[in-house]
């Protein structure tokens, strides 16, 4: 399953990227999100493998993002692989203005179990949904400092 998810962030690349790039703000701005572990490589460069925890209502996840192409600040490519599915991302950031950007991520998620694959046939508005929420949460927290505990929906997986 592939899908494309685009937002307009109103601050300057500069600091766009320090939020992205600083994984001790993940806590404020991805639902779910307890821990990381950091594994290997520099952070923020190819080849670095990152143990991402998080909780979804009674289930926990644990995902291994790896990134697999860097040219920050204009791209960044990661893969995600966890129980029942793998995904890819290629993240662009364009500036659209001294105070304004545009990001673009585009997702190719690839299911490794029967249920994740039924998930991804009948179901794809789950998976489109959990990237638009974790954008829009990013970008309430890059411009006005609301983090997502004060955040009224949930994000279920159903995995």
């Amino acid at each position: 399953m592939k899908y494309t998810s685009t937002i307009i962030i109103n601050i300057s690349l500069p600091e766009f990227v320090k939020i992205l790039t600083d994984y001790d703000a993940l806590k404020y701005w991805q639902r779910g999100f307890i821990s990381f572990e950091h594994l290997s490589g520099d952070f923020s460069r190819v080849g670095a493998k990152i143990k991402q925890n998080y909780n979804f209502g009674k289930k926990d996840i644990s995902v291994i993002q790896t990134i697999t192409h860097s040219n920050l600040p204009h791209e960044i490519f990661l893969n995600y692989d966890t129980e029942g599915i793998c995904s890819y991302q290629k993240n662009y950031f364009t500036a659209l203005s001294d105070n304004q950007i545009k990001w673009v991520c585009k997702t190719v998620c690839i299911p490794t179990a029967f249920h994740t694959r039924l998930l991804t046939i009948f179901m794809p508005r789950v998976f489109k949904k959990q990237t638009s929420i974790y954008l829009n949460d990013f970008k309430n927290y890059a411009e006005k400092s609301t983090t997502v505990n004060y955040a009224k929906t949930k994000i279920n997986m159903g995995l």
